[in-house]
């Protein structure tokens, strides 16, 4: 059976299921700007080892996409309106994120609906802040707000932070708990099973199984952008430029950071907040994923450090311990054999 639904993995994260859940069923349909998606589902997250591959169907969120700036140019002062709005309710979370988390299950219900309905317009500003088919001071505005957007990992600190709270014997696995699960949580052997791998979609979906398993059984197509290699060189994008040679250290999650030795070469699907004290263990940094304002892009220029972005599979390419030239005057990194063979006069 030919399928109809091509995904294609936009992010890693070591987030929580229940800040992608929210996220993911976003896209079921956005009434408030007549918005109406058919496709189903229109996002699959995956848990893998721990973290969350989040996947999106191509041809729903073109629509989306498409439907948001034909809403902002026919609505333009109900879509500057709705981020003003958007801009106050950060405001009044913004005292939730410095209490860092939440007292108990009643609290954390009511945190979720206000950051559920709220993820809507980070949905906006992720979705037009830079799409170029749109102009004026909804664009303006849109962009602004993206540039010092802290609304997902901000929200997601104090999910978890209440989750180990809240689940102490489920410390290590919080990460795998959904919304469904914050009044009656699983077993602990629940929980180690869904770490290892557990799909859930925005149509409902959800199950203890691989994702070469769930596609197969939906008929549906994973594509994954493959590594551009030259010479056995791995290319990436240039974030910050410079020169570093050191032992890889693969960075998956906030739980392998203490992997990272001065002089290490850190090596991530993408980086975060949380992330900035191996970073400055680090003598460069590698990640999969980004784009030059990404969190990796501006941490290395702001601390002076070699870093090369969207290498597409430096993580799985890279192993521990490989001894790593990263080259970030021309764009690639390798593996060597001995140290003799680092150039920096490249």
């Amino acid at each position: 059976m030919k399928s109809k639904h091509i995904f294609q993995k936009i992010y890693t994260r070591d987030t929580t299921l229940i800040i992608q859940q929210l996220w993911s069923r976003l896209h079921n349909g956005l009434s408030q700007f007549n918005i109406r998606v058919k496709e189903s589902p229109a996002v699959v997250d995956y848990i893998n080892n721990g973290v969350i591959e989040v996947w999106e169907n191509v041809s729903a969120v073109r629509h989306i996409k498409k439907e948001l700036v034909k809403f902002c140019r026919l609505h333009p002062k109900k879509a500057f309106s709705f981020l003003k709005e958007y801009e106050k309710t950060l405001r009044r979370l913004d005292k939730i994120w410095k209490r860092g988390s939440l007292g108990s299950k009643q609290e954390l219900s009511r945190f979720v609906i206000e950051i559920s309905v709220a993820m809507v317009g980070d949905l906006l500003i992720s979705y037009i802040g830079d799409d170029r088919r749109l102009s004026g001071r909804v664009k303006d505005f849109a962009s602004q707000l993206r540039a010092e957007d802290h609304f997902f990992v901000n929200n997601n600190s104090v999910l978890r932070n209440t989750l180990i709270k809240i689940f102490p014997r489920l410390k290590t696995y919080v990460n795998v708990l959904g919304l469904e699960d914050i009044v009656s949580p699983p077993s602990l052997r629940e929980c180690r099973l869904r770490f290892a791998q557990y799909i859930y979609t925005s149509d409902g979906y959800r199950q203890i199984e691989s994702l070469k398993k769930y596609s197969q059984k939906k008929h549906l197509i994973f594509r994954e952008e493959e590594a551009k290699t030259v010479g056995g060189s791995i290319m990436g994008q240039i974030a910050h430029r410079g020169l570093a040679i050191g032992r890889a250290k693969i960075i998956f999650s906030i739980r392998d950071l203490s992997k990272v030795e001065k002089g290490d070469i850190m090596v991530a699907p993408m980086t975060t907040v949380d992330m900035l004290p191996a970073i400055n263990r680090a003598a460069a940094v590698i990640t999969d994923e980004g784009g030059i304002i990404c969190h990796a892009a501006i941490v290395a220029r702001e601390l002076n450090k070699p870093c090369l972005i969207s290498t597409k599979e430096a993580t799985k390419l890279l192993k521990d311990g490989d001894l790593v030239e990263v080259n970030a005057r021309v764009g690639f990194v390798r593996i060597l054999k001995n140290y003799s063979k680092f150039n920096p006069a490249t």
